[in-house]
């Protein structure tokens, strides 16, 4: 039997990327805020804790990092 389980998916899918921001590796952290921002119908009270993300990487003192935040 077929289900269309794609809300219960992608809500599953953003709690695991949102745990993930929270995550001690940079590469991590960065990689979970690009995913949230990439999902589809998203809302933007759901993006919150990407652009934290990105907010503490423009602190950061290595350009490279600084640089992934802008774009």
């Amino acid at each position: 039997m077929i289900r269309d389980m794609s809300v219960l998916d992608s809500r599953q899918g953003y709690t695991f990327l949102d745990t993930c921001t929270r995550n001690k590796s940079d590469m991590v952290r960065f990689e979970a805020a690009k995913a949230i921002c990439c999902l589809p119908g998203i809302a933007p009270e759901d993006i919150r804790p990407a652009i934290t993300v990105f907010g503490d990487m423009l602190q950061y003192a290595v350009p490279v990092q600084r640089f992934a935040a802008v774009r």
